[in-house]
Protein backbone atom coordinates (compact mmCIF):
# COMPACT_ATOMS: atom_id res chain seq x y z
CA UNK A 1 0.00 0.00 0.00
CA UNK A 2 1.29 3.27 0.26
CA UNK A 3 3.37 5.19 2.90
CA UNK A 4 4.83 8.04 4.17
CA UNK A 5 8.76 8.39 3.94
CA UNK A 6 10.67 11.76 5.43
CA UNK A 7 14.08 12.48 3.86
CA UNK A 8 16.35 14.17 7.05
CA UNK A 9 18.56 15.70 4.59
CA UNK A 10 16.52 18.03 2.69
CA UNK A 11 13.64 17.59 5.30
CA UNK A 12 11.10 17.01 2.90
CA UNK A 13 7.91 14.24 3.38
CA UNK A 14 7.26 11.72 0.85
CA UNK A 15 5.10 9.15 -0.55
CA UNK A 16 5.67 5.81 -1.52
CA UNK A 17 2.90 4.79 -4.14
CA UNK A 18 2.74 0.89 -4.79
CA UNK A 19 5.14 -0.20 -7.73
CA UNK A 20 7.39 2.09 -6.52
CA UNK A 21 10.75 2.04 -5.12
CA UNK A 22 12.27 4.88 -2.53
CA UNK A 23 15.61 5.98 -2.84
CA UNK A 24 16.77 4.70 -5.98
CA UNK A 25 20.09 5.06 -7.03
CA UNK A 26 21.48 4.19 -10.55
CA UNK A 27 24.45 2.17 -11.35
CA UNK A 28 23.59 0.69 -14.98
CA UNK A 29 25.55 2.64 -17.39
CA UNK A 30 22.87 1.67 -19.65
CA UNK A 31 20.26 3.38 -17.60
CA UNK A 32 22.66 6.23 -17.41
CA UNK A 33 22.94 6.72 -21.19
CA UNK A 34 19.07 6.66 -21.59
CA UNK A 35 18.24 8.93 -18.82
CA UNK A 36 21.24 11.51 -20.77
CA UNK A 37 19.24 11.15 -24.20
CA UNK A 38 15.45 11.69 -22.42
CA UNK A 39 16.45 14.80 -20.77
CA UNK A 40 18.39 15.93 -23.60
CA UNK A 41 15.46 14.96 -26.51
CA UNK A 42 12.29 15.62 -24.10
CA UNK A 43 13.31 18.32 -21.73
CA UNK A 44 13.00 16.43 -18.99
CA UNK A 45 13.43 18.12 -14.88
CA UNK A 46 15.58 16.32 -13.07
CA UNK A 47 12.78 15.28 -10.76
CA UNK A 48 11.16 14.24 -13.36
CA UNK A 49 13.85 11.42 -13.79
CA UNK A 50 13.58 10.63 -10.09
CA UNK A 51 10.10 10.25 -10.39
CA UNK A 52 10.44 7.99 -13.23
CA UNK A 53 12.91 5.98 -11.99
CA UNK A 54 11.01 5.47 -8.44
CA UNK A 55 8.56 3.45 -10.52
CA UNK A 56 9.30 -0.51 -10.24
CA UNK A 57 10.34 -0.83 -13.56
CA UNK A 58 10.97 2.55 -14.13
CA UNK A 59 14.81 1.30 -15.51
CA UNK A 60 13.28 -0.80 -18.01
CA UNK A 61 11.08 2.33 -19.31
CA UNK A 62 14.03 4.86 -19.45
CA UNK A 63 15.43 2.27 -21.75
CA UNK A 64 12.90 1.46 -23.72
CA UNK A 65 11.94 5.21 -24.71
CA UNK A 66 15.54 6.03 -25.28
CA UNK A 67 15.58 3.40 -27.77
CA UNK A 68 12.33 4.24 -29.26
CA UNK A 69 13.58 8.07 -29.71
CA UNK A 70 16.95 6.70 -31.07
CA UNK A 71 14.92 4.69 -33.92
CA UNK A 72 12.85 7.73 -35.12
CA UNK A 73 15.92 10.47 -34.61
Amino acid sequence: GYGVTYDAKTKTPGIVAPMTRPGTIVTDEETLAAMDKLQAACGLEEQTMVYLLRYQYGGDLLRKLAAAIQKEG
